[in-house]
């Protein structure tokens, strides 16, 4: 008995330290805003792909779109941007943060999100995205 509840404090505590890594390693992360990611991928993609793309970064802007895909399988945010066919789309993970944040946002916030850059042409494509905590 002695050893089990040592052996979940021990995971409690691994656990825990994790969530804390993770919450530290988002500071460690590039950071750009939407507006200069989509124009560094409208003045070349693929030199924003080789610098970007299968990279974990964290974006910040103001939100132009809330919304689910069709498929009503994932949600998504898009940033707005300078122009009208290059824009930052973040598909999000499903978490509770994320669900209970996504009832909250709406066009026009200033927000954050940490995501994996899956490359772009016409739009920059996020996957594997969350809320960050400024």
């Amino acid at each position: 008995m002695k050893r089990s509840l040592v052996s979940l404090a021990v995971a409690f505590a691994i656990i825990a330290s994790a969530v804390g890594l993770a919450e530290a390693d988002d500071k460690k992360l590039p950071r750009i805003t939407a507006v200069k990611l989509a124009a560094q991928y409208k003045a070349d993609r693929e030199k924003s792909d080789a610098m970007y793309k299968g990279k974990f970064i964290v974006v910040n802007g103001v939100v132009a779109t809330v919304d689910t895909h069709p498929a009503g399988t994932e949600k998504y945010v898009v940033f707005k941007t300078n122009f009208d066919l290059y824009f930052v789309q973040c598909f999000l993970i499903e978490n509770d943060q994320n669900k209970k944040l996504f009832a909250k946002i709406k066009p026009g916030m200033k927000i954050s999100i940490k995501g994996r850059v899956d490359g772009g042409l016409g739009s920059v494509v996020m996957r594997e995205c969350e809320f960050v905590r400024k």
